[in-house]
């Protein structure tokens, strides 16, 4: 049999799409503060007939940097591949894909009035780095709290955008994935385990869920949703740690997952980078997330 063509599709983008708006400029609750558009880039195959399989996608820099067009680090050493090249390869794959705009941390946003990361510290190795890069004091742990509680936010309106939405922009509003890289990840998991969202799956690499939050996910009896976790081998110490427990709890309670361990790689790793995988032969990052979607999104 013939292996399945990743590049059937030609594709077509549409940046700058409005999917809500935020407030920015948060100053502790006493602004005043300005309201900023949320945008998303719309990838989509040229030939979509029906309503397709959806991905919402988060780019990663440590909450402080990078953009739904671009977020490889722009230091020396290894490579991630871009949230923005993710969305064009799974959309050559046949599946409809949003690199999602969302608040930073140097924008001061404002969390919101849906708290979801509880007395858990903020992990700071990596934003301290970036911070120091981008010739920033240290940041308080309620001013990193803050930035996170408004990215997640932002991601629950992405995805309400593209449900509600839907058959104007041609997704499927029951397949509808969340997902990201490093930063963007761990919202989005945090996202579909602490906020009011259903999505389909998620797509998490080298992001986690606090144990709390995965607690009081499994406590609230609510439907479980597939999760696709990802992870270098020399990643981020929190995230090797914040890996291995979140997979641990969800094999305690029997929530769908699958994992996929990046020997030899940091957690600056391309798409085409071998993987052992938990529920496939070794293959690519790329080719076991699609696994895992055609699995759970019925592609």
């Amino acid at each position: 049999m013939p292996k399945p063509n990743p590049n059937r599709h030609e594709i077509e983008i549409i940046r700058d799409i409005e999917y809500g708006t935020a407030r920015i400029d948060y100053n502790g609750g006493d602004g005043p503060m300005r309201t900023r558009a949320l945008c998303l880039d719309l990838y989509r195959p040229l030939d979509a007939h029906s309503a397709l399989p959806t991905l919402v996608l988060a780019f990663g820099g440590a909450f402080h940097r990078g953009s739904k067009e671009n977020d490889v680090r722009p230091e020396d050493g290894p490579k991630n591949t871009a949230i923005a090249e993710y969305c064009a390869r799974f959309a050559r794959r046949g599946y409809l894909c949003c690199s999602i705009d969302y608040r930073l941390t140097p924008e001061d946003p404002d969390p919101g009035s849906t708290p979801t990361l509880g007395d858990e510290p903020v992990p700071t190795s990596r934003i301290d780095v970036v911070r120091e890069l981008l010739g920033l004091p240290p940041a308080t742990s309620e001013m990193l709290k803050c930035a996170q509680e408004a990215a997640i936010d932002d991601m629950v309106s992405a995805f309400r955008f593209v449900v509600a939405d839907a058959a104007a922009l041609g997704a499927d509003p029951r397949r509808v994935a969340i997902g990201g890289f490093s930063a963007g990840a761990r919202m989005a998991a945090t996202a579909a385990l602490a906020e009011r969202i259903s999505p389909a799956a998620v797509v998490a690499m080298s992001g986690v869920a606090a144990p709390s939050i995965i607690d009081r996910f499994h406590a609230s009896g609510r439907p479980h949703m597939p999760i696709f976790l990802a992870y270098g081998e020399n990643d981020l110490d929190y995230v090797i740690a914040g890996a291995r427990s979140m997979l641990e709890r969800l094999t305690a309670l029997g929530h769908p997952h699958e994992s996929a361990f990046l020997p030899g790689q940091t957690h600056f790793y391309p798409a085409n980078a071998a993987v052992v995988a938990s529920h496939a032969a070794p293959a690519s990052l790329e080719e076991a997330m699609a696994g895992f979607l055609t699995r759970h999104l019925d592609v």
